[in-house]
């Protein structure tokens, strides 16, 4: 393997640290909003695929949230609609769909109850 100059090495080290920066920057995280700073009557929206992998959003409207149901667990309600949501509320593969207000997370649909007649 030949050895570069060092003028060359310092040009190729540049240019894999610019390349890293970027990698790092397009995966940051999302801002996240805290539990304590969730209020009712808040919306937003959610991301879930309803048919193939194509994501589409979905309506979000905060109605309560319930601190310490369990062991350092808090759970926040929401009315979900928009898309198939009217005629099918939510569906069992949507567990994991992010939801997001002002473009923060806020957390993921976990699950609905079974025997209403709302999303």
């Amino acid at each position: 393997m030949p050895i570069l100059p060092p003028r060359r090495r310092l040009c190729l080290a540049i240019v894999a640290a610019a390349l890293l920066a970027a990698r790092l920057a397009a995966a940051a995280p999302p801002s996240i909003l805290p539990f304590k700073d969730v209020r009712t009557g808040m919306k937003g929206i959610g991301k879930t695929a309803f048919q193939g992998e194509s994501v589409v959003n979905f309506d979000v409207e905060i109605v309560g949230t319930l601190s310490n149901i369990g062991p350092g667990q808090d759970l926040i309600l929401a009315r979900c609609s928009g898309g198939p949501l009217a005629n099918t509320g939510i569906l069992a593969g949507m567990s994991g769909s992010p939801v997001f207000i002002d473009g923060k997370l806020i957390g993921a649909v976990a699950y609905s109850w079974g025997f209403t007649k709302e999303p």
